[in-house]
């Protein structure tokens, strides 16, 4: 990690955090209150009422509504975790520009981004804006462990969500039966 990627680190955790989530979410408020430092690249200010997240917006489904409210199971990094597993994203062990990177911490998966290129980074924060960034200037809390994917057909992985999310579905009712 460089010296630029800790200070931004440090930059973000005093500035984005939960108690003003709403400020990074909405465009007009993180245009008044946000002021990025320059190692952060603002590519898209947030949308009004977007619920894309950064999963979401790597895998190429932000367009895709009607999925994402039959079987909104992106956001959480178990889910992503179990797409590993299945195989449906595959590592990428020399990335190229379009690949996936995936962040995790101690415990879980907990964010995803675009490569652009070997050390720069294309992601959406949470709710909010999108930002391009070196690969380590990201939220503390997405921790260190990164590794990468090689970008995914939009529909394996859909397909891969619609499976995991019948199988939640079905352990739902034999847990309930």
């Amino acid at each position: 990690m460089t010296i630029e990627e800790k200070n931004t680190r440090n930059w973000i955790e005093q500035n984005y955090r939960d108690d003003n989530e709403a400020d990074w979410n909405d465009p007009d408020r993180f245009q008044q209150k946000i002021n990025l430092p320059s190692a952060l690249k603002l590519i898209q200010l947030p949308l009004k009422n977007n619920q894309c997240n950064c999963f979401v917006f790597a895998f190429g489904l932000d367009e895709d509504k009607e999925f994402l409210f039959s079987c909104g199971l992106l956001g959480f990094g178990t889910n992503v975790q179990k797409l590993i597993e299945d195989k449906v994203l595959l590592p990428s062990f020399e990335p190229i520009s379009g690949d996936y990177i995936i962040y995790k911490n101690d415990l879980d998966i907990t964010h995803a981004g675009i490569v652009k290129n070997k050390e720069i980074v294309v992601s959406k924060w949470k709710f909010g804006p999108i930002i391009e960034h070196s690969t380590f200037a990201v939220d503390p809390r997405y921790g260190l462990d990164i590794s990468y994917y090689k970008k995914t057909d939009p529909n394996k992985i859909k397909k891969g969500l619609r499976k995991i999310c019948d199988q939640s579905y079905a352990d739902l009712i034999r847990r309930n039966s």
